[in-house]
């Protein structure tokens, strides 16, 4: 099913999209700014390394539950023009990822048994932090093109949630409450998106045949292993010094990871507004959806360079100013991580923007299995120098990505195309040019 690509409409409908995304991101930004410093100082070191050990493991069971529905969920109701069309895949999503969760009860209960103290407490408070990211809307918000909505979600839960940190979190006693307060923010804007995805949009929850919610699930299954790798790559880090350094050296990695990510929050709203478009771009040819790459990353990719660099020169004033006098220390963190974030940025463009929008998700999850194993080497090797060590092993990993993606490029440029002909690199609108909705969630 094609839409048409009209110039003049795709634009202003890209650009609406985007100050609604960037009011969504603008959001969280704002929450992180104000909660980042003040959590590293009332919290110290320790506290906030078990705040995201919690997350971090939470963070791979939400994989599971969310599936590879954010983008391919958002990438068919995009395509989509019957309205009953988007009201059967919400069911049916809604379903699947249901089901996903009773699964994930299971390693989630031995997660917890296998814990101790307050790593085990923190764990269990995290709990709802899954329910929350599993019925997350923000997938059908994105694919309407209807963003608006999130950003109203956010502006009631995050507000709320900052309001509630701000008057109940004091000592780093309260760490275990700050994770009940971080999943219960998650769980009141499902709620909201629920509500308003349902006044919007007609949808409802419904029933579906176990035949059709087997093939969303089998049809969003290369996004998922896409997804599973690239959280694993971007996670491991926390986990192996979960495992083999103190929760102070835990904190001390997540607490500039956090700022390395600020980045990240700054090109989510980008890639939000423009994804859609792409994959219409591309249901219409090869040729024009890489066009459409081409003239984005020749806008993003300096962009961001600048960007990270200023980070990286400003690192050491940053941190202290930022995370407090406890992380002075930590400043040679930033370099691998704001190259891991650059790179990063480039591999979005290159595996979302271009192979998952023209349908080719198996060659990027080919290249995320590689770099993920790449990274789980580069990282066991890494972590007996700690948090740098860390952070240079997953830059290493997302250089490997890059070159796989890059491989993919090449290696699918004569794919036969919507219209029966091939796709050549040098032909001047083709480009070989990652990030869920979920993260605007977060």
């Amino acid at each position: 099913m094609r839409w048409p690509v009209r110039p003049g409409a795709t634009l202003r409908r890209v650009a609406i999209n985007g100050l609604w995304a960037y009011l969504l991101q603008a959001t969280n930004l704002l929450v992180s700014l104000v909660t980042l410093p003040y959590l590293t100082r009332v919290l110290g070191k320790a506290g906030f390394g078990t705040f995201a050990s919690a997350l971090n493991l939470v963070t791979y069971l939400t994989i599971v539950t969310v599936w590879g529905f954010d983008m391919w969920g958002s990438r068919e109701v995009a395509r989509a023009s019957d309205p009953g069309e988007i009201r059967s895949l919400f069911r049916r999503i809604v379903l699947a990822r249901t089901l996903l969760l009773a699964a994930s009860l299971v390693p989630f209960a031995i997660m917890a048994a296998t814990s101790q103290g307050r790593a085990r407490t923190a764990l269990l408070a995290m709990g709802l932090t899954l329910v929350g990211l599993t019925y997350g809307q923000t997938w059908l918000f994105l694919g309407t093109q209807q963003l608006r909505l999130a950003a109203l979600s956010a502006l009631i839960s995050k507000g709320l949630f900052l309001a509630a940190v701000l008057l109940l979190v004091k000592t780093p006693a309260d760490a275990i409450r700050y994770c009940v307060l971080y999943g219960a923010s998650l769980v009141l804007s499902a709620g909201i998106q629920e509500w308003l995805a349902r006044r919007t949009f007609q949808v409802s929850l419904g029933l579906a045949s176990l035949g059709d919610v087997w093939g969303v699930i089998r049809a969003a299954a290369p996004l998922f292993l896409a997804n599973i790798m690239s959280t694993i790559a971007n996670g491991i880090g926390v986990t192996a010094l979960t495992a083999r350094a103190s929760a102070a050296q835990v904190g001390e990695y997540a607490g500039v990871l956090r700022i390395a990510s600020t980045l990240l929050l700054l090109f989510a709203p980008i890639w939000t507004a423009l994804y859609p478009q792409a994959c219409r771009r591309y249901d219409v040819s090869r040729a024009v959806g890489n066009g459409f790459a081409l003239r984005v990353s020749a806008l993003l990719i300096p962009t961001f360079a600048v960007l990270s660099l200023g980070v990286v020169v400003l690192r050491d004033p940053l941190v202290r100013t930022v995370l407090g006098r406890d992380y002075a220390d930590a400043g040679g963190v930033v370099v691998p991580l704001m190259v891991w974030v650059f790179v990063g940025i480039v591999c979005n463009v290159i595996g979302t923007q271009v192979l998952v929008a023209s349908g080719r998700q198996r060659q990027y999850t080919v290249g995320l299995v590689v770099a993920t194993a790449a990274t789980a080497v580069f990282t066991i090797v890494g972590v007996g120098a700690g948090p740098i060590g860390v952070g240079w092993a997953t830059a290493a990993g997302q250089v490997v990505l890059l070159a796989c993606l890059v491989g993919a490029i090449w290696t699918t440029r004569r794919m036969p195309n919507d219209s029966g002909g091939a796709y050549l690199v040098h032909d001047p609108d083709a480009v070989a040019t990652t990030s869920s909705p979920a993260t605007l969630d977060r």
